[in-house]
């Protein structure tokens, strides 16, 4: 059963076979490190029983302050989330992983969102 847990700097050691697929896009190791400090809850990897790391998803919130709304409710926060590198190793694509990490991404973005209009 594949476990989901936040993604940690140590993982950058471990996640070379998922990033060097042919279909996944390749950026530096500043990027993840970037991601990773700046948006923590919303990196998230996917471990195998035996440790091995079989995918991740990388997130952010972009968060600008502007009038929006229908003209009658208007909010003072224009929001939203970002996926900037999702990838799944070639021998478990097709099992929902993929899906899987959305979701968690879709819910952290979701309990972010809450916190910031409580504000």
């Amino acid at each position: 059963m594949t476990a989901l847990r936040e993604f940690t700097f140590d993982d950058l050691f471990k996640f070379n076979r998922i990033v060097f697929d042919p279909l996944t896009e390749v950026y530096s190791i500043s990027f993840f490190m970037d991601k990773i400090l700046e948006f923590p809850m919303l990196a998230t990897v996917a471990v195998a029983p035996n440790e091995q790391l079989v995918g991740f998803i990388l997130g952010s919130r972009n968060i600008m302050a502007e009038l929006v709304g229908d003209g009658k409710n208007l909010d003072l926060i224009s929001s939203h989330g970002h996926v900037s590198v999702l990838s799944i190793d070639l021998e478990f694509r097709r099992l929902g992983l993929g899906s899987l990490l959305m979701e968690r991404l879709h819910a952290s973005l979701d309990r972010q969102r809450d916190c910031c209009w409580a504000m």
